[in-house]
């Protein structure tokens, strides 16, 4: 909820107009004024001018300096009215979601670095401290400055707790349940995109807002205490004696379990896999850390460029739907929850997907499909909400799925110590891409209509033809990847 807050908090569509004085008319777009009658000194009121003094009728149009905001729609206090981010000051409004794009490209370098160095779960923890904390602040900020300084800390603190507890569970699963990795965090980010328009229609005052999103952190802080560190994080980086106590936890609580799978595994067992690691001299102490420069070596770099531009499309494409769905429809809160619930199903196909569909296909077929509906999505511009809804949905579903598919392949195909990295490596070139995503219209009023559209559907079907190009890990287990 915390990257897309600012759609409700500083909405783009909220309605104003100007605040005139007798004498005096709005202009159309509402940011100018206009005299209509006798000389008036702008001294004595709230209006600029160019020479700060009185104006007549042969005056040019002045900036008006004072609004009222509908409240229909929006119907507390959001950044926009109180702080009258309109007309000049609209950009002030883009620049806090451009912060926190930059912020994430900070924090997927620093916390994949953290979670590869130091441990998941520690990652974990210290991005939930740092987000909870910055989300409290960012209620009591006092000026839209310091709101888009501390959105972009708030951003930086924030790619811990989702990336490392990602990589976390699927280094903890065999490799016929990583399907439910996917499931769970996706459907968490899911109902997140579904409750925050249900938070905003129902919480107007957007300081309100952000202590509510921020909450959940305190939740989540608790649960770190009931997870346990990445055995396979534990045995890669030699702590043996913990990757002993944890893998004794998990036989022990199998055991507890009576709908775990039964299977023939002992205490002696375990031991005696410990034991043969320190007997094989297997465990890395000295071992060198993980570094971007292994992700471009001679045997990573082709999955290393194709997972960083598939990802970089994917959040370009993501981010400006996501933001454009409160334009499609009638209602904007109803348009963004519709959206966003529509992702729910999707749980159970990226589920099936996972399971069952070769890495490279999915990938390929998400793209493909992807160019399709954005062909369409744009044809019906103006007009036809429904089949732009439809057409939104589908893009949204697609990248939902390429997501989760890009999720496991990575997992499967770096090893442990490059898993958290490039995952970072990944999501910071996201970021990187997703800064230009507001400007996909803008791209359409400077050239022609017609250039987005085409620009988006080549950019899908080259992911589709680069997915192709990457190793297949399709039902294998993690550590035959690793070799």
């Amino acid at each position: 909820m915390m990257l897309m807050a600012v759609v409700f908090a500083a909405p783009a569509e909220q309605n104003f107009r100007c605040n005139t004085l007798p004498g005096w008319m709005a202009n159309e777009d509402q940011c100018t004024v206009r005299k209509v009658d006798s000389v008036i000194d702008t001294h004595d009121h709230n209006i600029s001018t160019t020479d700060n003094s009185s104006m007549t009728e042969r005056s040019d149009m002045v900036i008006c300096t004072a609004w009222s905001f509908d409240h229909s729609v929006y119907k507390g206090t959001t950044l926009v009215d109180e702080w009258d981010l309109v007309c000049g000051r609209r950009w002030i409004a883009s620049l806090s979601q451009s912060l926190y794009m930059f912020g994430l490209i900070f924090s997927t370098t620093i916390f994949s670095h953290v979670a590869d160095w130091y441990g998941r779960k520690r990652a974990c923890v210290i991005s939930l401290v740092c987000s909870l904390l910055m989300g409290v602040l960012l209620a009591c900020s006092p000026s839209m400055a310091v709101y888009n300084i501390l959105r972009f800390f708030s951003a930086v603190s924030s790619s811990g707790y989702y990336d490392a507890a990602t990589i976390l569970l699927v280094e903890s699963v065999s490799a016929n349940q990583r399907y439910v990795v996917t499931l769970t965090a996706g459907l968490g980010w899911t109902v997140g995109m579904i409750l925050l328009p249900v938070v905003s229609y129902l919480v107007p005052n957007w300081r309100v807002q952000q202590l509510v999103i921020a909450a959940p952190f305190v939740l989540l802080l608790g649960l770190t205490f009931f997870i346990d560190e990445s055995p396979r994080w534990l045995l890669e980086t030699g702590r043996l004696t913990q990757a002993h106590r944890t893998l004794i936890k998990v036989l022990r609580s199998r055991q507890k379990n009576r709908f775990s799978v039964t299977d023939d595994i002992t205490v002696d067992d375990i031991n005696n896999f410990i034991d043969d690691i320190k007997t094989r001299n297997a465990m890395i102490p000295h071992k060198s850390k993980g570094t971007i420069v292994k992700l471009f070596g001679e045997q990573f770099w082709r999955s290393t460029v194709v997972f960083c531009y598939s990802k970089m499309v994917v959040y370009v494409l993501w981010y400006h739907l996501t933001v454009s769905s409160v334009t499609v429809g009638l209602n904007p809160f109803l348009s963004f929850a519709l959206t966003s619930l529509c992702e729910l199903p999707n749980r159970v196909l990226d589920t099936i997907v996972v399971r069952t569909t070769p890495r490279r296909i999915a990938a390929a077929s998400a793209f493909t499909i992807t160019a399709g509906a954005m062909s369409v999505y744009y044809i019906f511009s103006n007009g036809f909400w429904f089949a732009r809804f439809a057409s939104l949905v589908i893009c949204r579903l697609c990248m939902d799925v390429h997501g989760s598919v890009q999720r496991v392949h990575l997992a499967e195909l770096y090893p442990s110590g490059l898993r958290s990295l490039i995952a970072g490596f990944v999501y910071t070139c996201a970021n990187l891409a997703g800064l230009l995503s507001p400007f996909i219209d803008y791209l359409g009023q400077a050239t022609y209509q017609w250039v987005p559209s085409v620009m988006i559907v080549l950019l899908c079907l080259i992911g589709s033809l680069a997915a192709l190009s990457v190793k297949e890990t399709f039902d294998r287990d993690l550590h035959e990847e690793s070799s």
